[in-house]
């Protein structure tokens, strides 16, 4: 069981969401990213995070104990101004969290989203889009954008057909498979992998990180263990470009774009939803 106090920092602003179909209440906090061996409440936080990043990998990862070690944890929450961190508490229960960065590049500069892990019990997808769209939000007024670059990678074909719901211009792009990308999405997407993932196997076509999870089984998924999505094309899609029955640990990167205007009604509607 996780436990904390229903916030990390008892002087930062919580926002209380109530959701409506279950009724459960729900209370989201967000800060900066900068961890600190030595200062509470970071250690805890990080073994927080842990912890449900197990439950959410429990039984569909090959390896044991599944999920995220506290090294890849620490490294995602290390002190960095661009970085931001949003957390959810059910009363005293830790129940996920969404960590973002902008991300620069000599092509320009993108909205990243870092890692996202809902506890299973409270899973659904508008918490999480919920979390990651106030995270952009904030994001772009604070640098004062009407639309900016967005950047993710996953292994998970659901979270990648959730996301490019909400892009303009993904790639890759199920509804148009045979599309290839644009000279600039090609570019971005080399230079993220020189940043981030310099020893990859970058697939330039497919936009792809092959075997990046092989040699990590707490986090490389059985075929039987990968999410589906539920539009069955794009679920097939993504687990074919993914090689998921050959459980091969590849990772997606999507590129597209979004504009505040978009963003700021999408998180008005996920308010109003849960509001009620």
């Amino acid at each position: 069981m996780i436990k904390k106090a229903s916030g990390y920092f008892p002087h930062t602003p919580k926002q209380q969401i109530l959701i409506s179909s279950t009724k459960r209440s729900v209370n989201v906090e967000f800060f900066p990213a900068a961890f600190a061996a030595d200062k509470a409440p970071w250690p805890q936080m990080v073994d927080d995070f842990v912890a449900v990043s197990r439950k959410h990998y429990a039984g569909k990862v090959k390896g044991d104990p599944p999920g995220y070690p506290s090294t890849r944890i620490e490294k995602y929450l290390s002190a960095d101004p661009l970085k931001s961190v949003a957390v959810i508490f059910e009363d005293d229960q830790f129940r996920g969290f969404s960590i973002t960065r902008s991300l620069t590049t000599q092509f320009g500069t993108a909205f990243y989203f870092v890692l996202t892990i809902i506890d299973p019990e409270l899973q659904s997808n508008f918490l999480a889009i919920y979390l990651q769209a106030k995270q952009g939000l904030n994001y772009m007024l604070d640098n004062n954008l009407e639309d900016t670059l967005v950047v993710l990678d996953t292994p998970n074909p659901r979270v990648a057909g959730v996301m490019i719901r909400f892009l303009a211009d993904p790639f890759p792009d199920p509804h148009q498979p045979n599309k290839p990308p644009t000279d600039f999405q090609r570019n971005f997407a080399l230079a993220i992998v020189a940043e981030l993932y310099p020893q990859a196997n970058f697939d330039p076509d497919q936009f792809v990180l092959r075997d990046w999870y092989h040699d990590l089984s707490a986090l490389l998924y059985r075929a039987e263990g990968v999410p589906r999505y539920r539009d069955p094309a794009v679920d097939a899609f993504f687990r074919q470009r993914l090689r998921v029955d050959q459980e091969r640990g590849d990772k997606v990167i999507i590129i597209g774009s979004t504009s505040r205007v978009f963003v700021q009604t999408v998180v008005a509607s996920f308010e109003n939803q849960i509001n009620q």
